[in-house]
């Protein structure tokens, strides 16, 4: 009688993460992480500015404090942007999940007043910050546009 054998089983292959745009995926070495940059901008430029959000993520597994997370970036812009100004600070809902939001203004190297508006969402393991920039001057008529856009914003980890 010959010996059974447990049957043979294909050795596991580590995950490699893939970066995924609209029209492009790419795979990974083992150890890199995805720290993508999405933009999207109008076509229109005010005051040598294009009106844009950006979503950008990064890997922090394990985040216990999303909003102690968020003052502490709030408080490096705050030294790093000239003539810094917060307009307004509150919890909202984002994807199901609560965020944390802010509204600023600073003022870029052209002398233009910037307003921006920064959401920050956690799903572990990966903080989302979208930010919608625009001129203080065209603000307000974006604004509801910039909230709209973001309202639609969904979360889809593996």
């Amino acid at each position: 009688m010959a010996d059974a054998k447990a049957p043979a089983h294909p050795p596991t292959k580590p995950v490699i993460p893939e970066l995924r745009g609209a029209c492009f995926k790419m795979a990974l070495p083992e150890g890199w992480t995805d720290r993508s940059v999405y933009l999207a901008a109008l076509p229109e430029t005010i005051q040598d500015m294009q009106p844009s959000l950006a979503v950008t993520q990064d890997n922090i597994p394990g985040l216990k404090d999303v909003e102690g997370f968020a003052q502490g970036l709030m408080l490096d812009l705050q030294g790093q942007l000239p003539d810094y100004k917060e307009i307004k600070k509150e919890r909202r809902s984002l994807a199901g999940r609560s965020a944390n939001y802010v509204q600023y203004a600073w003022k870029n190297p052209k002398d233009v007043v910037v307003r921006q508006a920064q959401w920050y969402v956690y799903k572990d393991p990966v903080m989302f910050i979208i930010t919608a920039s625009a001129p203080e001057s065209a603000f307000a008529r974006l604004e509801e546009q910039f909230d709209e856009i973001v309202k639609a914003f969904t979360i889809s980890l593996k």
